[in-house]
Formats: C-alpha cells, sequence, structure tokens
C-alpha cells in the first residue's frame, strides 16, 4: 500500500464527518454529500479499503471559559477561598462570579458543573478530596 498517510488522514476525516452526522443531523445533506466525496478518494487511492471498519468518532466540546487545565486551577483557588467543604454547584457559581458572571443562572451553573466536576474528580487525593455523608447528598470538596 503506496498511500499510507493519506489513507489515514482520509479515515480520519471520514469518522469525523460520520461523528458529524450523528451529533447534529441539521447539515445532513452537506455532511453526506462530503462523505461521498471522501469515499470517493478513498476508493481511488485504495478501491479494496473496508470503510464499514472506520467506526464514527465526534470532537470533544471545548469549554470556551477555560483553557486545558484551568479549570482544575480555578476550582482550587475557590476551594482556598472558602472556609469549608463546598458542594460542586457552589464551586459553580463561585468560579461564575469569578468570572464576570455576577448573577449566573440554572443553566450556566449546569454547564459549569459538569466541566468542574470531571476535573475535580479526576484529582481526587491530589491536593483536593471528597466528603460524602450519605449517597442522597451531593459531594462536597476540600483541599487535602
Amino acid at each position: 500500500m503506496k498511500h499510507k498517510p493519506a489513507l489515514y488522514a482520509l479515515t480520519r476525516l471520514y469518522a469525523e464527518l460520520q461523528g458529524e452526522l450523528r451529533q447534529a443531523r441539521r447539515n445532513e445533506v452537506l455532511i453526506r454529500g462530503e462523505i461521498e466525496h471522501v469515499k470517493a478518494t478513498i476508493r481511488l487511492l485504495d478501491s479494496d479499503f473496508d470503510l464499514a471498519s472506520v467506526k464514527p468518532r465526534t470532537r470533544q466540546q471545548v469549554n470556551p471559559a477555560f483553557r486545558r487545565g484551568q479549570c482544575f486551577r480555578v476550582a482550587l483557588e475557590v476551594l482556598r477561598q472558602g472556609n469549608e467543604p463546598l458542594p460542586t454547584a457552589e464551586i459553580a457559581r463561585r468560579v461564575l462570579v469569578a468570572l464576570g458572571n455576577t448573577a449566573p443562572d440554572t443553566a450556566a451553573i449546569r454547564k459549569m458543573f459538569g466541566a468542574i466536576y470531571p476535573a475535580l474528580r479526576r484529582r481526587e487525593g491530589n491536593r483536593v478530596r471528597a466528603y460524602q455523608e450519605i449517597e442522597i447528598k451531593p459531594t462536597r470538596w476540600a483541599l487535602s
């Protein structure tokens, strides 16, 4: 096979386009046309290539408020300012206030919660620890 780098790039593009198609049905005609063009190009390079083996993939959504690794640092700063263990929703609210949103709504807090909770959970035991008395109560976070 002479075209390995080209096939690799095209199969990645094919997988991303299929993932896009699954994720957003709004531009279905346009994306299907792009997929057909990529399929045709792959067939030109290698007519025996099995396109069914390429799994659709989607790109991770990036939180526009943070660069990579910044979310955890901001959450740590909020925990440093607090005197007690805080639930994730309260950390999210305080982060939004620190970013300039003086009266965050529920949707904004929920979205920030979705960014902060995994960052804290991944680093549990490394500078932060979780307190949870019973399963029903929300997890409270504090510096370790």
